[in-house]
């Protein structure tokens, strides 16, 4: 499934971040910006099959940058349950 049609690159919006948080970039913060941002591309691009192979890749990198275990689990299972919606609304939208 491609899910190109569901995905809007430009309905992304920066984070603003005051002038200590620009300095230091938290590594917990990025992490899960990378997990989410790599599954939705991944899953866009490659289909669901690919995803299951990222998320070793993820769950490698976010333990690296410091993240525990269940703030790992918590930000996998909050990505995969998006992205379960937008498979959902995706076949819901072409049902109708």
């Amino acid at each position: 499934m491609n899910g190109g049609d569901w995905y809007d690159p430009d309905a992304w919006q920066p984070v603003e971040q005051s002038a200590d948080s620009a300095a230091e970039p938290d590594p917990h913060d990025e992490a899960t910006s990378a997990i989410t941002g790599a599954f939705l591309a991944v899953a866009d691009l490659e289909g669901p099959e690919a995803v299951s192979a990222l998320a070793m890749a993820a769950v490698e990198r976010a333990l690296m940058a410091g993240m525990s275990e269940d703030e790992t689990i918590e930000q996998l299972t909050t990505t995969v349950r998006q992205y379960m919606a937008r498979i959902r609304d995706a076949r819901e939208g072409e049902a109708k």
